[in-house]
């Protein structure tokens, strides 16, 4: 049987979380890390070895190239709006092979440190991702990459300014076949999100990262120039749930 190609892929998988209430929203960096753990640990109890898949831990040295996120982006997701974490989708835009569906399906579990432990059962999943719009706005806060910097009176400079950074970062992003996304307005919601309440000050993203906390993060909304396929997610900790965007319309 001739193996699928890279465009026939799967490219998106979903687990359900199992086992009551599940972690805050403010921990989705910690539970995208740990259900990356799960599927690592899964790879290598059933091919003896614990080099991943290449799409499922992309690549080791510098980054995404030409713009192109590839590999996987580990996204929780709150989908009935309760402030806790019900799903995890994996999105890769290269598509997974047969042996990352292997590991996505032998993850069982899931341990979130300082909150408790999880069983993971498969979920209905758009092959392709299943999100087209042209409208996006937060669920989980952007923060930016760059520290803010300030003017001497106490303003933002222009270009270390939330929105400016996260304009930037969408005009540098390309597609899996390396096309550029529309035009975008970038329109900043606040600090705190209007749909639940929670701060970005609320979210667990690392000691090294606290600062930005205080410094920028924020919820936004995007409107684009022409329809945009998802998942998205830019900025800092994207990969593992920060900065998601989900579709408005």
């Amino acid at each position: 049987m001739t193996a699928p190609s890279r465009a026939e892929r799967p490219r998106l998988w979903r687990w359900r979380l199992l086992g009551g209430a599940g972690p805050p929203l403010a921990y989705c960096v910690t539970v995208a890390h740990a259900a990356r753990r799960a599927a690592y640990a899964a790879h290598e109890r059933r091919e003896g070895t614990p080099r991943a898949p290449d799409e499922l831990h992309g690549p080791r040295r510098g980054g995404a190239r030409d713009g192109r996120h590839l590999h996987a982006f580990w996204l929780p997701e709150d989908s009935d709006g309760d402030r806790r974490i019900d799903r995890v989708a994996v999105y890769a835009a290269a598509g997974f092979s047969p042996a990352a569906l292997r590991a996505l399906a032998d993850a069982r579990r899931i341990v979130v440190y300082g909150s408790g432990a999880w069983d993971l059962a498969p979920a209905p999943a758009a092959p392709d991702g299943g999100e087209n719009a042209r409208r996006w706005a937060s669920a989980t806060p952007f923060f930016p990459p760059l520290y803010a910097a300030r003017e001497r009176g106490g303003a933002p400079r222009p270009r270390h300014a939330p929105e400016a950074q996260l304009a930037r970062i969408i005009s540098a992003w390309r597609t899996p076949d390396g096309a550029p996304l529309p035009a975008v307005s970038v329109s900043m919601r606040g600090r705190e999100c209007p749909d639940t309440g929670l701060a970005a000050r609320d979210f667990r993203i690392g000691r090294r990262h606290e600062a930005r906390a205080r410094g920028g993060a924020a919820w936004f909304t995007l409107e684009f120039a022409q329809p945009v396929a998802g998942p998205l997610a830019f900025g800092l900790e994207a990969h593992f749930g920060l900065g998601r965007f989900r579709p408005l319309e």
